[in-house]
């Protein structure tokens, strides 16, 4: 971890009925700082609706770490880590990378947010 990153422990916390999650707090975009949330797969179905969708805003030094990589789908076996299992693009011109867990939820993080495990 550099000067002035942040790691926000999300797993397992009271949280319930959320569409997103908002890290960014830099005024610019900057690789060198950024904040990293941790999250479980369960978290994905806790914390959201019925639709079990959950979506993780951010920008470039900001990151997610996938806490419980067996409890994910891997998008690619052949590259390290979790990868997305697929992308899309909304209305705003917004990419986010499509993260599935192995009980049907869906994270969808902005392309711009690094993702590990």
């Amino acid at each position: 971890m550099t000067a002035g990153e942040v790691t926000v422990d999300l797993s397992g916390k009271a949280i319930a009925n959320i569409e997103g999650i908002l890290i960014t707090t830099e005024a610019a975009p900057d690789p060198e700082l950024g904040t990293t949330v941790q999250l479980k797969a369960a978290d994905v179905l806790n914390y959201t609706d019925a639709d079990d969708t959950l979506y993780v805003l951010g920008q470039s030094g900001d990151k997610v770490q996938l806490l419980d990589p067996a409890n994910w789908v891997d998008g690619n076996l052949v590259a390290t880590g979790i990868q997305a299992t697929g992308s899309f693009t909304n209305a705003d011109g917004q990419t986010f990378n499509i993260y599935q867990t192995k009980s049907g939820g869906i994270l969808n993080v902005d392309a711009d947010v690094e993702v590990f495990v």
